[in-house]
Parts: structure tokens; C-alpha cells; sequence
């Protein structure tokens, strides 16, 4: 059974639904018998996402020492998403995409894909992974209050993790920069009086990526207690500076802190 499953990391999705949530984010839920043996260990689990080619066609990789064994020319773009909600008893699963023009292979194909077109995913499953794989959200138990700084990459497993925090028994305390390309794509989110949700929208002024998120890091300021515990997520030179500012200038325990690099500026998404 266990080799079995290994077998199923590597396996086709089909899109049964596309919805247009906002200007910059579609959902697309899928449909696979791979999806029953996956699972999440956290709001903003991960998994990787191999583009078709431009006929569409799905890849057919097998494991990832085949996929790296590809020429380069002959290797499909492989993507990172997020899985916003999934529902194995029906082998369905929901990964919201950004959309920000045909430049890169996954946006491009975004915008084409259409009902019953097939991609290939790589994700976790059962008895393959026994501790938290693919995800960064791993708050200590005790953490009273949070920090999330995220950019539109990362909306889907921010707006996950608001979710998550909004279920817990005593409300905890959440400060969250939220930054998206236009006002309208400020998604629907829990909110609890102890939530401070700030969605700074690019397109209002002439700011660069990211760059309002790392103001709004600057001005900061952080408790002074252990019971904290910071998310940040976006492109990874943003993150990067925005990591050694609260660590080296607001002298946040680098324990207290999870950051991950979603994407490059100058790279094709």
C-alpha cells in the first residue's frame, strides 16, 4: 500500500470548476482519484503544479529524479501552489491562481484552461509524509498573537490561515498586511474583533512590488512578549528584507518567525 501511495504523489487533476473570485484571483477545483490519499498538515500546505505544453497536453513525469533527468528544453515548468481547501472523500481539491497576463506558463495557462483540461501535480499523501511537510505555519501552541505579511502569491494560504486562527477557542490577537494588485481584490475573510486585516492595494499609487508591505514592516511595532509568532510570504527579495528587519532591527526571536520566498521579480510565473 505504501508503495502504492508513493506511486500517487505523481497524478493528472481535471478542472470540474473555474470561478472568477476577483480581477487578479480565479479558483479552479479539480477532480482526481489522487486527491482521496492527500492530505494538508497546515492552512498553507503547498504543492507543485507541471504546466501543460501549449497544445495542452498534460506531462507525464513519474518522480522527481525522472523530472530532473529532463533536458531542459524538454522539461514543463514546474509551479508551486497552495491548497486552499480539500475535500478527499470527493477527490476534489481548490487552488486559487493569480492571474497577471500570459507572461509566465502558469498565469497563461490559467487564462486558457477550461472545463475538463488536464495538469499534473505532485502533492503529500498519507504514510508518505508522518511529520508536517510542505508548509511553514507551525505556531507554537501557546502563541497568544500573530503577525502575517503576505503579497498576492501569497493571498490563498494567508486568507487559509486567517480561517484556521478565526476557529480557535480564545480569540488571538492578528495583525495582517495583505498586499493585491487592485481594491477589488480584497477577498472575503474572517473577522473577529481582535483581527486588524490591512490590504494594501498597489495600483492606488506608484509602488513596486512589495514595497508597501516593507513600509508597513518598518513602522511596525512588535510585543514584547514570547507568545508571538510572525508569517510572512511574497517575493522572495521583499521577504528577505522584511526577515532581517524584524529579526536584526526589531530583534524578533528568529524561532518566533516563518518566511518563505513565493516567487522572483524578473522570473515568468
Amino acid at each position: 500500500m505504501l508503495e502504492k501511495l508513493k506511486k500517487m504523489r505523481f497524478f493528472d487533476i481535471k478542472i470540474i470548476a473555474k470561478t472568477q473570485l476577483s480581477p487578479s484571483f480565479t479558483r479552479f477545483t479539480f477532480h482526481g482519484e489522487g486527491v482521496q490519499n492527500m492530505l494538508t498538515h497546515a492552512p498553507d500546505q503547498w504543492i507543485k503544479l507541471f504546466i501543460p505544453d501549449a497544445n495542452g497536453h498534460a506531462p507525464k513525469i513519474t518522480s522527481q529524479e525522472q523530472y530532473k533527468s529532463l533536458d531542459a528544453a524538454q522539461r514543463p515548468p514546474m509551479r508551486t501552489y497552495t491548497v486552499r481547501h480539500l475535500r478527499p472523500e470527493l477527490h476534489e481539491m481548490d487552488i486559487d491562481f493569480v492571474i497577471h497576463g500570459d507572461e509566465g506558463p502558469a498565469s497563461a495557462w490559467a487564462i486558457k484552461a477550461k472545463i475538463g483540461d488536464v495538469i499534473q501535480m505532485r502533492a503529500h499523501c498519507h504514510s508518505v509524509f508522518t511529520k508536517p511537510a510542505g508548509c511553514i505555519w507551525l505556531p507554537p501552541q501557546n502563541t497568544t498573537e500573530f503577525l502575517l505579511i503576505a503579497d498576492e502569491t501569497a493571498i490563498p494560504a494567508a486568507i487559509g490561515i486567517l480561517e484556521a486562527l478565526s476557529q480557535y477557542k480564545t480569540s488571538p490577537k492578528v495583525t495582517a498586511y495583505l498586499e493585491v494588485p487592485h481594491k477589488d481584490d480584497r477577498l472575503d475573510t474572517p473577522v473577529w474583533p481582535e483581527l486588524e486585516l490591512n490590504w494594501l492595494v498597489r495600483k492606488q499609487g506608484s509602488h513596486q512590488y512589495n514595497q508597501l508591505l516593507i513600509d508597513a514592516a518598518e513602522k511596525l511595532e512588535l510585543p514584547n512578549h514570547d507568545n508571538f509568532y510572525a508569517w510572512i510570504a511574497g517575493e522572495t527579495a521583499a521577504i528577505r528584507h522584511i526577515r532581517l528587519h524584524l529579526t536584526d532591527d526589531k530583534n524578533l526571536n528568529k524561532e518566533s518567525l516563518a518566511f518563505q520566498g513565493y516567487w522572483k521579480l524578473g522570473q515568468a510565473q
